[in-house]
């Protein structure tokens, strides 16, 4: 059975600025369609999937930052135990 990969903590930021970024925009677009410009829910539809591509994005942009920052804590890892091995500490 395999584990459930886990979040990283980058993500929880911009998820919820995302989130507060998504009811803003919808707020302002259901007052409109209340207020009777109903043409306002066709127009609202790509400028919501703009923002859910923008989302993941965001997403991607800081799981490849701290995977880059794994590999290297990694990288420095190795390299400063085969300098122990070789010394023969």
């Amino acid at each position: 059975m395999r584990k459930k990969r886990s979040r990283s903590s980058g993500e929880g930021p911009i998820n919820l600025t995302f989130t507060i970024i998504y009811i803003g925009y919808w707020w302002l677009i259901l007052q409109e369609i209340f207020q009777g410009a109903s043409h306002f829910i066709y127009i609202s539809i790509v400028p919501f999937i703009g923002l859910m591509f923008l989302h993941s994005l965001a997403s991607k942009w800081v799981e490849k930052r701290k995977e880059k920052q794994l590999v290297l804590s990694v990288e420095k890892s190795i390299a400063r135990y085969k300098d122990r091995i070789k010394t023969g500490a």
